[in-house]
């Protein structure tokens, strides 16, 4: 599956990635090895079929361009109003047919939306939270909950405060293994003296290679765990801080969900936004997503990091909850952490929306399973993935955080004739996957990543660090993750496998340490599902799933004559490297191998 990949690193891994100081968001812990996974048994019947298909998305747009989606709302009406930046902030509201209504500027990023039952919106965001008329007039503004009584000069202090424990804390993780490597330094230099001449080319390889990681570590100490805090990354931190992931209202009542550094808590207020509470607190989170929404008094939880919802009464008493991991169960919830987001129906039913898969399910008070609704293509990865229903359309929305998009599925036979066109289009994508068939070898001599990248030179603190203690650039993780060999495709079974180089030299170590190779550098070939999706130019875009039809790639691929251009894309190497490929001389079966 496509996996939120930094979960795998433990956690040096993450300071080295510079995520320690996004305040309020917890890693997604996932086990590196697959073995640990539930076993889902794939003879298990479906109980429920879905009952919608997707269709084309809406992309809130300002003079042609598109931005920064947030999330959105629905109105009893059907209409969408979303939280878009662009260059400034917006509430965009848009009809059923994607047509936009209105468009109202704010002056802090809108990050969550409430419909309140007179029409009203509630918006928050930026450590704000307002009011807005229908007809996006600011009738009331206030501070967060968490925000009341604090100056910002008192939350800036706080934001430092925190900003020096935490480096302290890992500049201690990274002495550690410093002195490690340099115990191992010592031991080769005494042991270079005593052989002379003797002395192994492999000890002197490895000698060399820790050298080099010795100074990798300092540099990274020296230059991402300073006791000093910048501006941008100070501006950062309280813009985590501030975050509003989620608000609901119910009656009277309105309901915050702030940022705690650490977590997240609830606080309840009045209608004009006096007399907070903090009614739950210490709340996780898993990659900094928490949602939850609120009906006839209560507060219904998108618990991601325990596989449940959590229903909770307006004091934040627990009432009960529901849910598990998935396995054999479809009322499971599956991938690193879900359910994601959870809203209501007027009828008393959950919805609930997993991010990866994009699964939408609904379950009765109780927590029974009783429907599947279908399943949005959002692309792999932990992410926000708002959810809306519009109950006289019988419509479902579904957000896909990485193309700026919202998903709309439609029943089955409205789909067909709304999809028509598009399908004509993916079916034109087939037939062109089509001539892919055959085996297609790796053109010898393309240029590699350098195996000795300067990680202090990556964006974003892009250095990984293996369970041994090896420091990866970020470059040579996602190259490695692809350097396919050979590619076989096969249209007939709609199967695609993909046969890996030898790694040698630091991708050998990637391989081993984040991947699950051998010590050798060699890694078992992996087999995708081919789900072709658009046809432009000559250019097949198409999907590559894996067993459990997570998204793990989208594949760009071009023919032309005996030469195949494919690029690999995820959400976190949006610019792939393009790789070339030529027929080989004698094709074989993708499927058989033979």
């Amino acid at each position: 599956m496509r996996r939120n990949w930094f979960g795998r690193f433990g956690v040096v891994g993450l300071f080295a990635m510079g995520l320690i100081s996004s305040i309020g968001m917890q890693p997604c812990v996932l086990a590196f090895d697959d073995s640990t996974a539930p076993v889902v048994d794939k003879d298990t019947k479906t109980s429920f079929d879905a009952t919608h298909t997707e269709v084309k998305p809406l992309v809130p747009k300002r003079e042609g361009k598109s931005g920064e989606l947030h999330t959105f709302k629905l109105t009893p009406e059907g209409n969408i109003v979303a939280g878009v930046t662009f260059d400034q902030n917006y509430v965009q509201v848009y009809s059923p047919d994607h047509e936009l209504i209105r468009e109202v500027p704010t002056d802090f990023p809108v990050t969550a939306i409430s419909i309140e039952p007179s029409g009203t919106y509630l918006i928050g965001g930026g450590g704000q939270i307002a009011r807005l008329s229908a007809n996006g007039e600011v009738l009331k503004q206030s501070p967060a909950p968490h925000m009341v009584g604090q100056s910002a000069e008192e939350a800036k202090q706080k934001m430092i405060d925190a900003y020096k424990k935490q480096m302290e804390e890992a500049r201690e993780i990274y002495k550690q293994q410093i002195d490690q490597i340099q115990e191992q330094i010592d031991r080769l230099v005494k042991k270079q003296e005593e052989k002379g001449d003797k002395f192994s080319k492999r000890d002197q390889s490895r000698l060399d290679s820790l050298k080099e990681q010795l100074t990798q570590y300092k540099t990274i100490v020296e230059q991402q765990f300073s006791a000093e805090i910048d501006e941008e990354s100070l501006k950062y931190m309280l813009e985590s801080q501030t975050r509003i992931p989620s608000l609901a209202t119910s009656g009277d009542d309105v309901f915050v969900a702030v940022s705690t550094g650490r977590g997240y808590e609830i606080w309840r207020t009045n209608s004009d936004f006096e007399n907070a509470t903090m009614v739950i607190a210490d709340l996780s989170g898993c990659c900094g997503q928490f949602d939850f929404y609120a009906a006839n008094g209560q507060l219904f939880l998108a618990e991601n990091t325990k596989f449940q919802v959590g229903i909770y009464d307006r004091d934040g008493k627990q009432l009960s909850g529901f849910g598990e991991r998935a396995g054999s169960s479809e009322a499971g919830f599956g991938s690193c952490c879900n359910p994601m987001n959870v809203i209501c129906t007027s009828a008393g039913e959950i919805l609930t929306a997993e991010s990866s898969i994009g699964k939408i399910k609904r379950f009765n008070q109780a927590g029974e399973l009783v429907g599947v609704v279908g399943k949005a293509r959002i692309g792999g990865g932990c992410k926000h993935v708002a959810l809306g229903f519009d109950e006289s359309r019988n419509r479902y929305y579904v957000q896909y955080e990485d193309k700026n998009s919202i998903c709309v599925l439609m029943p089955h036979a409205e789909a067909e004739i709304a999809m028509a066109e598009v399908n004509k289009n993916r079916q034109a994508a087939a037939l062109e996957t089509a001539k892919l068939d055959g085996n297609w070898e790796r053109v010898k001599g393309e240029e590699k990543p350098a195996a000795n990248a300067d990680a202090a030179e990556q964006p974003q603190g892009g250095v990984i660090i293996g369970n041994a203690g090896e420091s990866f650039s970020m470059e040579e993780y996602m190259a490695a993750r692809t350097d396919f060999q050979v590619l076989s495709f096969d249209s007939a079974t709609k199967k695609l496998k993909c046969e890996f180089a030898a790694a040698k030299g630091q991708q050998a170590g990637i391989v081993a340490q984040l991947l699950g190779g051998g010590e050798t550098g060699e890694r078992t070939p992996v087999t995708y599902s081919l789900v072709p999706q658009t046809l432009t130019d000559g250019q097949i875009q198409m999907d590559l799933e894996d067993g459990s039809g997570l998204i793990e790639f989208e594949m760009i691929a071009k023919l032309d004559g005996d030469t195949l251009t494919v690029t690999f894309v995820d959400p976190y190497s949006p610019n792939g490297k393009p790789l070339t490929f030529k027929r080989a001389a004698v094709n074989t079966s993708a499927s058989t191998g033979e």
